[in-house]
């Protein structure tokens, strides 16, 4: 599909490449996401600017000021893995819990509120591939500190934990909603972490997943200059104590089509692999395997690259002159011949095998 792109966006491309100052730039990419046509033409150029515009303002939060030193950041974490997801919520809901379960991360873990008072992160793997779990201080109108705003406006994905047997539950998921979107970040459901269509209406029912099918143009609403998107999944934690698994089914009511909910317990382990996944899935990233000519495949580490990556993605991402010299590739998978040769332009999907030839 065409993107069809109007005057506005294309006089603001030509500004961020005129751009030398990283000011400018990022004024320049906020205009083109405000003005560019928003259908699924786009939808790939709009995941490009929005990762751009997070690294611009990723590396302008680490440059050093100019006339002194840069004074620390608390709510900057830097990324490493496949992508870094937050846990927010209210205290005592069991967010250091599941950072100890899912991690090596030695949080403290106390019955008594606002025990976390910094982020810390650790990492957490999805079969082979690592991904980035920070756990943060309590989101509440009460403590909630200004520099929270850069974690929640850095981070790829957030899990909004909650307990389900707190009073005013659903209230808890519109206070956090409404204290991060001051800090111009916008919570969009991640529907596509939990599964789409019947599938997840059948997960739903079998294994506390709550899902809906809905369109990439609603999943991805007009964000104002300066706003992130933030893809969210709820959790109910606790399950293992008293009556909360009912009080799931009641959440799951409450919240319906608002907000993909899936139960787990840090204490028992239940439900951890499918938010292990759903973490995954929310990134919006795929694994594919490097194979040298007449060699096997690396299969160690994945290449991690954003859905929708092609083979010439794959190839910068190793080495700039690897693009440039790129005569053709070969790729191992279940769409394709063993071994088929396919253009630079092919979109690649999770688990290929791609074997590059300069």
């Amino acid at each position: 599909m065409p993107a069809n792109l109007t005057p506005d966006y294309l006089a603001a491309e030509q500004r961020f490449k005129a751009a030398q100052d990283p000011k400018e730039r990022i004024e320049a990419l906020e205009e083109m996401l405000a003005v560019i046509p928003k259908h699924k033409g786009t939808e790939h150029l709009r995941g490009d600017l929005k990762r751009k515009l997070s690294q611009l303002r990723e590396e302008a939060r680490a440059a050093p000021k100019k006339g002194g030193v840069r004074r620390a950041d608390p709510g900057y974490v830097q990324k490493q893995g496949a992508g870094q997801a937050v846990l927010l919520g209210a205290s005592n809901v069991g967010k250091s819990a599941l950072l100890r379960a899912l991690t090596r991360a030695e949080p403290e873990v106390a019955p008594y509120p606002y025990t976390t008072r910094k982020p810390l992160p650790g990492m957490m793997m999805y079969e082979d591939a690592p991904i980035q779990l920070v756990d943060a201080p309590a989101v509440e109108r009460a403590v909630y500190e200004p520099w929270m705003n850069s974690l929640v406006h850095n981070a790829d994905m957030a899990f909004v934990v909650l307990d389900p047997a707190a009073p005013d539950v659903l209230g808890a998921v519109e206070e956090i909603e409404d204290i991060v979107s001051r800090g111009h970040v916008k919570f969009v459901p991640a529907w596509w972490a939990v599964g789409r269509g019947e599938a997840a209406r059948a997960a739903a029912q079998a294994t506390d997943v709550q899902g809906l099918e809905l369109g990439d143009d609603e999943l991805l609403a007009r964000l104002e200059p300066g706003d992130v998107e933030l893809p969210i999944v709820v959790l109910a934690n606790k399950l293992d104590l008293g009556n909360n698994r009912s009080e799931l089914a009641v959440l799951g009511e409450l919240l319906g089509d608002s907000w993909p909910l899936l139960g787990v317990s840090a204490e028992t382990g239940d439900g951890l692999d499918r938010l292990r996944e759903a973490g995954f899935r929310a990134l919006r990233v795929i694994r594919v395997y490097a194979k040298p000519p007449g060699k096997a495949p690396s299969t160690k580490e994945p290449i991690i690259l954003p859905v929708g990556a092609t083979v010439c993605d794959m190839a910068r991402l190793i080495h700039k002159e690897l693009e440039s010299n790129l005569r053709f590739a070969r790729i191992w998978s279940d769409r394709h011949f063993e071994g088929q040769r396919i253009p630079r332009d092919a979109e690649l999907h999770d688990r290929d095998i791609v074997e590059l030839n300069a």
